[in-house]
């Protein structure tokens, strides 16, 4: 289990639910700046047009830009590594890495599934991200590069937004990544 980066004397269980409860909104107002044309565009091609999923289609696609953030360079490391020393490059603050980041293509969306499932840790987030990578891959090359664009710097956003919810920020991905869950249990008990 992840840990919060907050101090608690600065947050009570109670505040820090509060907290979780109005910064969600503050997301999903929000997500129109970057993603409803995305959003839009998915609805139609599913014929999902519900206002009740609304919400957890905008807490996948951070998902999904929060995952390509954290570990796009690990997924373009992959196809050199074996797969017995995962649990080594899992760590997000390895620093052996290459920095290279991955463009925004069909092949990179596809490397980064392929590590997010060849780790082991996101099986629930990855039934769900699915649907989103094939409607990605379905789009023009210049369309899937625009949209996952927006994707991440939706994410961007989302992370520069809600450090002052975390309180102390650490440079720990793993525990913002765990703030990311909360508003997604928040999402999940409002349905």
């Amino acid at each position: 289990m992840y840990t919060i980066t907050y101090s608690s004397k600065r947050f009570g269980y109670d505040d820090l639910k509060i907290t979780v409860n109005s910064f969600t909104d503050e997301v999903l107002d929000n997500s129109k700046n970057f993603i409803d044309e995305i959003l839009e565009e998915f609805q139609i091609q599913n014929n999902t047009i519900n206002a009740k999923n609304q919400s957890e289609y905008i807490y996948e696609l951070l998902m999904l830009g929060t995952l390509w953030r954290m570990y796009d360079n690990k997924a373009v490391s992959y196809e050199k590594t074996p797969p017995k020393f995962l649990s080594k490059i899992f760590s997000p603050t390895n620093k052996k890495i290459s920095p290279k980041k991955l463009e925004y293509n069909k092949k990179n969306l596809d490397k980064l599934f392929h590590w997010l499932e060849s780790t082991g840790e996101f099986k629930r987030e990855l039934k769900h991200l699915k649907i989103w990578k094939e409607f990605l891959k379905f789009q023009k090359p210049q369309k899937l590069m625009e949209y996952l664009r927006k994707i991440i710097i939706f994410a961007d956003w989302f992370k520069t937004s809600s450090k002052y919810i975390i309180g102390s920020y650490s440079s720990n991905e793993r525990n913002f990544l765990y703030y990311l869950r909360l508003m997604g249990s928040e999402i999940s008990n409002r349905s």
